[in-house]
C-alpha cells in the first residue's frame, strides 16, 4: 500500500469519526437541556415533594409499627422468662414417696457361636488388620 491510498483511508476514518463524536455531543447536549427543564418545572417539582413527603410518612408510620412489634416480643419474652425463673422448684420434701421399681433382669447372652472348624490343606484366611497396628508410611524416610 503506498503512501497516497494510506493517508486518504485515515483522512475519511478521521472524518467519520469526526462526524460520529459531533453527533452524540449533540445528543448529550439536547438531552441534558431536556432533563435541565424538567428540574426547573414547577409541576414536576412539586410532584417530587408530594412524593418525598409520602415517603417520609410511610417511613414514620412503619418505624412506629416496627417499634410496637418489637416492644410487645421483648415484653412476651421477659414474661416468659420470669415465669421460668420464678417458678417454684419441687424440693424432695413436695414430691410424692417413690415406690419401689421392680428389678430388672440382665439381657439374655446370645448362644455360643459353633465351635471353629479345622481346616487341613487350606490357606489360613488373615484377618483384616485394624487401622490402629497397621503401620505408618512415610515419604522417603526409612
Amino acid at each position: 500500500m503506498n503512501d497516497d491510498q494510506w493517508d486518504l483511508k485515515l483522512k475519511t476514518f478521521l472524518k467519520k469519526t469526526g462526524d460520529d463524536l459531533k453527533r452524540a455531543g449533540q445528543d448529550m447536549k439536547t438531552e441534558a437541556e431536556r432533563l435541565l427543564a424538567e428540574v426547573k418545572d414547577p409541576q414536576k417539582q412539586q410532584q417530587v415533594k408530594a412524593g418525598l413527603k409520602d415517603l417520609g410518612t410511610w417511613a414514620t408510620r412503619t418505624a412506629h409499627e416496627l417499634a410496637v412489634l418489637i416492644e410487645s416480643g421483648v415484653k412476651k419474652a421477659e414474661a416468659t422468662v420470669r415465669t421460668a425463673v420464678d417458678a417454684p422448684t419441687p424440693t424432695p420434701t413436695d414430691t410424692a414417696p417413690v415406690e419401689p421399681v421392680a428389678p430388672v433382669e440382665p439381657p439374655v447372652a446370645p448362644p455360643p457361636s459353633a465351635p471353629a472348624r479345622k481346616s487341613i490343606g487350606q490357606k489360613k484366611v488373615a484377618a483384616p488388620k485394624s487401622k490402629a497396628t497397621a503401620t505408618k508410611k512415610t515419604i522417603g524416610k526409612k
